[in-house]
C-alpha cells in the first residue's frame, strides 16, 4: 500500500437518497494536477496457515495468529477471533476485587464507566502486543478527545447489557490527521477480548510530509470547476485534511469529504421514475402507506402523538399530558421536530389536543385547522418517527445520538424522492406517478436509518452500500420486505433487473418475491449493479431478513414469529452498529464485516460465537389486566429463565410488527406493569424467556392483547418524565447567519470563541498549579475575572494516563453553602477521556460560562480515575467585609440594597435575548421568571410592529402569573409613557419605577404593552441566562387580558 495526503471537502450536502438520483457525483479524488478518479477500499484476505514466507505475519511471537486472517495487501492483521481474559465477566474468572485495573472503584456503575474501563485494558492489550500487530498504538490512543464526541478522532463505543458486551471503534491519526477508512475495532464479550481487528492499515514512514500541496481555497476552486456547481455558503462543509490509505500502483490523489457512500448532485435529488386525569394530544396518520388499499394504507383515526411537547410538559407514549389549561402544541418535542414546506402547524387547546386529518387532502392539505403544516406527512411522520426511535433506544440505550432531536422537512416542493443529508431528513410530496414519500412509514423509516448508521460505533455511512442497512431497520420495525410500499402509484419496483412480482415500493428485500426467486450475490451484483448503491444493499439485506424469515423459524432452530423477530433485531441493531464494511467482494471477512459483527453479537459466553447452552425451552402463559393508562401483564415463573425480556407493540398488525422492548426483569419476576399508554387504544405484548445471557432466547409467549380504560382516580404515577426542550420550534430549517467577526467583540451568541473568532476572542491560559502534592478524584475552585471573559476550557492532569469519566460542573458566585448539593450547578462535561500522568488533558466545555468583570463564578471537577492537585491548607479564616455596605463582595446582596446602580462590581447588567424571531403579533405580553441569582430587572426592549409614537407599559407581580391575568389589582405598574419605536428593531424601554429585586430562587412576573402592536414568536416558551430563566410566556390581545396561546416576544430583559 501507500499513501496520500489529501485536503477533504464536503462540497455540495451529502446526500442519501432513497431511489438512485438521475445523475450523481461519486466521491470526487483530487489531485494537484486536477486528476480524478474514483477510491477503491475493496480488499481480499488469507488465512493464517496462507501466510507468505516473507510476511511481516511471520513475525509473531506471543499471539496465537493460526485463526487470524491477513489483508492481503499489506500482509497486515485484519481480523483475529480469540478469547483473552481482559476484564471480570462471565467467561473468565478475574475478579474486581483483586488488584484489577482500579480496584479501588470496583465494577463499574454505569455505560460511562464501562467505557472507560473497558478502553483503558484495551489500551493495555494493544500497547503489549502492537509488535506482533505490526502497528503502532500511538496512532489508535493519540487524541484525548471524549468518547463518542463529535470529533471524528473519538473513541467510539457501545455498551450492551449492563457491561456484558462493550463495542469499541478507535480512529487511527498520523501526527493529528485522521486516517480516511483506517482504524481498529475490537469487541469484549463477557469479560474476554474476543475480537480484534484493523483495517485499511498500512506502515506509515515517520518522515511522512502531512502539508497538503494546495490550501482550502484552491481545493475549493478544482471541486466547483469539477462539478459544475458554484459552492455556496450553507452548502458545503468545513474542509479538513485526512491521509488516504491506496494499494500500491495507484495515484496518489486528494479527496473531496463526505459522508462515506454518499453521493453529490447538482440539485436535490430527483428519480426520472396539576394531577388531573390525563389529556391527550392525538392525530389521524397512515400507519404503513397512503395507498388506500388496506388498512395499512388508509388514514387512522385518533392515534396517540407521542414524546411531543405541549406547554411546559412532554407527552408519553400515549400522548397523554397532565397539566390542564390553555396550551398550544406543534409537531414538535425532545426526538422529532417536523418542518413542513407548507407552513407552521400550531393547535391550541384546553381539554386535550386532536390534530385531526381525516378530512384533509393530499400534500399540503390540511383538516382546515391546525395551520397550514398539519399535514398527513407531518403528522404521519412524526408518529412513525418516534416509534422508531423509541425501538432503538430500547435496545441502544447508551447511544447519544437517539437522544437528541431529528429536524424532518416534509412536503419539498418535488417528488419521487426522499433523502438524509448528513444531519437531516427530507420527504417530497406526491406527482409524477410516485406518492408522498412522507406519508410512506418505510421511507420515514429508511431515512431514519441512515442517521442510525451513520452516528453508530462505527461512525459513517457504511459500505460498499449503506442502502441495506436502512432498508433492515424499515422491514424490522414494520415486519414488512416491501421497502415503501405505495411509492409506485401504479407499477411495481424494478428490482435493478430482477422485478418485484408485488411490492409497489422501491425495492423487495425478499428474494422470493422478486422474478429470480433467488439471492442477489456479490458476483450478480458486481455484473448488474454498476454504481447503484441501491442495488448493492440486497447482498446484505436479503440475507438478514431470510435469517428472520426463513432460518430461525425452520430447522434446527424452529422458533416462532415473534422469538425470530427480537432474535434478528436485537443482532441488527447492536451488530450493525460497529459495521464499517459489510462484506469484501474479493474474498475473506474482514473484523468489521456484518457477518463476523452478527456472530459476535449472538455470541453467549466470551468465545466469540453462540454455543447454545442453557437457553429455557418452555413458552411463558401470560394474562394481562387493563387500567387507565396502564396494562399489567403476569405470567408463571418458566424453569431455567434466568430472566424475561418484555415488549410491546401497537398498530393495525398487532404483534407483527417490531417492538419495543420495556423491561428486562429478573427470574424471580412474573408480573410488569406498563404506563403511559393511551386510553382506548389496543396494545400487544410478548415476554420472553432467557438463558443465562442475552443472547440466549428461550421461545415467545403467546401474544397478547389489551386496552387500557380510564377511570375516575387520577394516577399520580403516570406522569410523564420527559423534560422539556428550550429551544424554540424553528420555522424553517436553520441556515449560516452573516459572520460578525473582525468587529473587535467577542460576541457568544453568535458563537465566537478563540477557535471561531481568534481576532475578537483571545484564549488565555491560567495555571493554577506547576506541581502536585497530592491526589484526588473532585476539586472545587472559584475564580473572579478581571476582564469579560469565558471560560473555554479546563486541563486536568491524571493520577496516571487511563480512561477516565470526567465530568464539570459550574455555577454563578461562589461554591460556599454548595459543597454538598447537587443543586445550583450547570453540567458542562461528561463524557470519558483520555487522562495522561503529568500532562494537562483539555476539557472542552459544553455550557455558557461567560462572566462579566467584578461578579465570579465557581467549578467543580471530577475525574474518576483520580487526578493531581495542590492541597492548601489556610492559615486564616476569611474576613468579612468592612465597612456600611457589602459592595464589592462578589455578591449581589439585596438585603443590603444593591443594585446596578448602587453597586455595578457586584451587580453587573447582563442581557436575556427572549427571542430575535417573529411569527405573530399582538398588543401585550405575559411571562415568568425564576432568579437562578439574586437580581434586579432594570429595562426591556420590545420589537413595534411600526414605527411611530405609541403608549407602553410595564407592570409586575411577585411569583407566577397563573390565575392573575385579568386581576388588575395583583399588579404593579412599574412603566407607563408614550415612546417613540422603530419598526422591526429593538427598542429598550428604561427607567422601571417600581422595585424589582428578585432574590435567587424566586420567581416574578411581567406584562408588557404596546399599544399599537408588537411581535411575538409562538412556540413553547422559555429561554433562559446564567441568572434568570424565562419559565413560561403567553402573547394576549390587551392587557389584563385571557391567554391566546404561548409566545415569546421579540426582545429581551436586563
Amino acid at each position: 500500500m501507500k499513501l496520500s495526503i489529501p485536503l477533504l471537502l464536503a462540497s455540495l450536502s451529502p446526500i442519501d437518497a432513497f431511489v438512485e438520483p438521475e445523475s450523481t457525483f461519486g466521491t470526487l479524488l483530487i489531485e494537484a494536477a486536477n486528476v480524478t478518479t474514483k477510491e477503491d477500499t475493496s480488499t481480499a484476505f488469507y488465512f493464517g496457515h496462507e501466510i507468505p514466507n516473507e510476511s511481516p505475519a511471520n513475525l509473531f511471537e506471543h499471539l496465537d495468529f493460526s485463526g487470524a486472517t491477513f489483508d492481503a495487501r499489506s500482509g497486515k492483521v485484519a481480523n483475529i477471533d480469540l478469547s483473552a481474559p481482559i476484564l471480570p465477566g462471565d467467561g473468565n474468572n478475574l475478579l474486581w476485587s483483586v488488584g484489577f485495573a482500579d480496584s479501588s472503584a470496583g465494577k463499574p456503575e454505569d455505560a460511562a464507566e464501562w467505557q472507560a474501563v473497558g478502553a483503558s485494558v484495551l489500551q493495555d492489550w494493544i500497547n503489549s502486543n502492537q509488535k506482533e500487530l505490526g502497528i503502532d498504538a500511538t496512532e489508535l490512543f493519540a487524541s484525548a478527545a471524549a468518547f463518542n464526541g463529535d470529533d471524528e478522532t473519538a473513541v467510539r463505543s457501545a455498551v450492551h447489557g449492563d457491561g456484558d458486551l462493550i463495542q469499541f471503534s478507535l480512529q487511527r491519526t498520523f501526527k493529528g490527521v485522521v486516517v480516511r477508512g483506517s482504524r481498529a475495532s475490537a469487541t469484549i464479550k463477557s469479560g474476554n477480548l474476543v475480537n480484534v481487528g484493523f483495517e485499511l492499515w498500512s506502515d506509515i514512514a515517520s518522515d511522512f510530509d502531512v502539508l497538503p500541496r494546495i490550501n482550502a481555497n484552491e481545493a475549493y476552486q478544482i471541486l466547483a470547476k469539477s462539478t459544475g456547481y458554484e459552492l455556496k455558503k450553507g452548502r458545503s462543509c468545513k474542509p479538513e485534511l485526512q491521509i488516504l490509505t491506496q494499494a500500491a500502483g495507484e495515484v496518489p490523489m486528494f479527496s473531496t469529504k463526505g459522508f462515506r457512500a454518499n453521493s453529490f448532485k447538482k440539485t436535490i435529488p430527483e428519480v426520472g421514475q396539576g394531577y388531573t386525569t390525563s389529556l391527550v394530544w392525538k392525530g389521524d396518520v397512515y400507519p404503513l402507506s397512503n395507498d388506500g388499499k388496506d388498512e395499512n394504507g388508509q388514514l387512522q383515526l385518533d392515534w396517540p402523538m407521542p414524546f411531543a411537547q405541549v406547554g411546559s410538559e412532554v407527552t408519553d407514549t400515549g400522548g397523554n399530558y397532565f397539566n390542564g389549561g390553555t396550551v398550544s402544541a406543534y409537531l414538535y418535542g425532545p426526538y422529532a421536530n417536523m418542518v413542513d414546506v407548507c407552513g407552521r402547524e400550531i393547535l391550541t387547546g384546553s381539554n386535550g389536543v386532536d390534530w385531526g386529518g381525516d378530512k384533509a387532502g393530499g400534500n399540503c392539505g390540511t383538516p382546515g385547522f391546525g395551520g397550514p403544516g398539519n399535514t398527513h406527512a407531518s403528522r404521519s411522520g412524526f408518529y412513525e418517527l418516534n416509534k422508531i426511535m423509541e425501538m432503538a433506544r430500547s435496545h441502544l440505550p447508551s447511544n447519544s445520538w437517539l437522544q437528541k432531536q431529528l429536524l424532518a422537512v416534509m412536503n419539498v416542493n418535488n417528488s419521487c424522492n426522499a433523502y438524509w443529508n448528513g444531519k437531516n431528513i427530507y420527504f417530497y410530496r406526491s406527482g409524477n406517478g410516485c406518492g408522498n414519500t412522507g406519508e410512506i412509514a418505510a421511507v420515514v423509516d429508511h431515512e431514519w436509518g441512515h442517521g442510525m448508521d451513520a452516528w453508530d460505533v462505527a461512525r459513517g455511512i457504511s459500505q460498499p452500500s449503506g442502502e441495506g442497512i436502512a432498508d433492515v431497520y424499515a422491514a424490522l420495525r414494520l415486519n414488512d420486505s416491501c421497502i415503501g410500499r405505495g411509492f409506485w402509484q401504479k407499477s411495481t419496483c424494478s428490482g435493478n433487473g430482477n422485478a418485484c412480482l408485488s411490492c409497489t415500493g422501491v425495492r423487495d428485500i425478499h428474494y422470493l418475491k422478486r422474478q429470480r426467486r433467488s439471492p442477489t450475490t456479490y458476483t450478480w451484483a458486481k455484473k448488474e449493479c454498476g454504481d447503484s448503491v441501491h442495488c448493492w444493499g440486497y447482498v446484505y439485506s436479503e440475507a438478514i431478513w431470510s435469517l428472520y424469515k426463513r432460518h430461525l423459524q425452520s430447522p434446527p432452530y424452529n422458533y416462532d414469529e415473534n422469538t425470530a423477530l427480537e432474535i434478528t433485531t436485537r443482532l441488527t441493531f447492536i451488530g450493525a452498529g460497529n459495521v464499517q464494511t459489510w462484506f469484501e467482494g474479493n474474498g475473506g471477512c474482514g473484523a468489521s464485516s456484518g457477518y463476523r459483527q452478527f456472530l459476535l453479537a449472538d455470541d453467549d459466553n466470551g468465545n466469540g460465537w453462540h454455543s447454545s447452552y442453557g437457553n429455557p425451552n418452555q413458552a411463558p402463559i401470560v394474562t394481562a389486566s387493563p387500567a387507565d393508562m396502564k396494562a399489567t401483564l403476569t405470567w408463571k415463573i418458566v424453569s431455567g429463565a434466568s430472566n424475561y425480556e418484555v415488549f410491546r407493540t401497537e398498530g393495525v398488525n398487532g404483534c407483527s410488527k417490531g417492538k419495543v422492548k420495556l423491561a428486562t426483569l429478573s427470574s424471580n419476576d412474573s408480573s410488569f406493569t406498563d404506563t403511559g399508554l393511551q386510553n382506548g387504544r389496543e396494545y400487544y405484548y410478548v415476554v420472553i424467556p432467557k438463558g443465562p445471557n442475552a443472547a440466549c432466547f428461550g421461545p415467545a409467549s403467546q401474544c397478547i392483547s389489551v386496552t387500557p380504560s380510564g377511570s375516575a382516580t387520577p394516577s399520580p404515577s403516570c406522569r410523564p418524565t420527559l423534560n422539556p426542550i428550550n429551544n424554540p420550534v424553528p420555522t424553517t430549517p436553520t441556515t449560516p447567519t452573516s459572520n460578525p467577526c473582525g468587529n473587535d467583540v467577542c460576541e457568544l451568541a453568535k458563537n465566537e470563541t478563540p477557535l471561531t473568532c481568534p481576532s475578537d476572542c483571545t484564549a488565555q491560559d491560567l495555571a493554577l498549579a506547576s506541581s502536585a502534592n497530592s491526589v484526588s478524584k473532585a476539586v472545587m475552585f472559584t475564580a473572579i475575572p478581571v476582564k469579560d471573559v469565558s471560560f473555554n476550557s479546563i486541563g486536568v492532569v491524571g493520577k496516571r494516563s487511563r480512561y477516565s469519566l470526567v465530568q464539570v460542573y459550574t455555577r454563578v458566585g461562589s461554591y460556599s453553602g454548595f459543597e454538598d448539593s447537587s443543586s445550583g450547578w450547570e453540567l458542562c462535561f461528561n463524557k470519558v477521556v483520555l487522562l495522561q500522568q503529568g500532562i494537562p488533558v483539555s476539557i472542552d466545555l459544553a455550557c455558557s460560562t461567560h462572566t462579566p468583570f467584578g461578579s465570579s463564578r465557581s467549578f467543580h471537577v471530577y475525574a474518576k480515575a483520580g487526578m493531581n492537585i495542590v492541597a492548601v491548607r489556610p492559615t486564616q479564616k476569611p474576613i468579612a467585609p468592612s465597612g456600611n455596605g457589602a459592595c464589592g463582595h462578589g455578591v449581589c446582596s439585596t438585603q443590603q440594597n444593591e443594585n446596578p446602580g448602587t453597586c455595578s462590581v457586584d451587580c453587573p447588567v447582563q442581557s436575556l435575548q427572549l427571542t430575535t424571531s417573529s411569527n405573530t403579533d399582538s398588543r401585550a405580553a405575559m411571562f415568568m421568571v425564576t432568579a437562578i441569582e439574586s437580581v434586579t430587572f432594570t429595562s426591556f426592549s420590545v420589537t413595534p410592529t411600526r414605527s411611530g409614537v405609541s403608549l407602553v407599559e410595564v407592570y409586575t407581580l411577585i411569583g407566577d402569573y397563573t390565575g392573575q391575568e385579568k386581576n388588575p389589582n395583583a399588579w404593579t405598574l412599574c412603566f407607563s409613557a408614550e415612546v417613540s419605536l422603530l419598526q422591526d428593531q429593538a427598542n429598550a424601554i428604561n427607567s422601571l419605577s417600581c422595585p424589582t429585586s428578585t432574590p435567587a430562587g424566586s420567581r416574578r412576573s411581567f406584562q408588557v404593552l404596546v399599544r399599537d402592536g408588537m411581535y411575538f414568536e409562538r412556540g413553547p416558551s422559555t429561554a433562559s441566562n446564567s441568572m434568570i430563566k424565562v419559565e413560561k410566556g403567553i402573547f394576549i390581545k390587551k392587557k389584563f387580558d385571557k391567554s391566546k396561546g404561548d409566545a415569546l416576544m421579540t426582545g429581551g430583559i436586563e
